[in-house]
């Protein structure tokens, strides 16, 4: 089962209503399928 891991801009992720989280270390936003679970 491949997990498709998308680079979007931070107006895009901050819009995106699916599993999109924010990489300190890289300074992106990750918009990922499917949404990874919150702790």
């Amino acid at each position: 089962m491949k997990t498709k891991v998308t680079i979007v801009t931070i107006k895009n992720a901050a819009a995106s209503t699916k599993g999109d989280y924010f990489d300190r270390e890289k300074e992106r936003y990750y918009y990922i399928y499917p949404a990874p679970p919150k702790n």
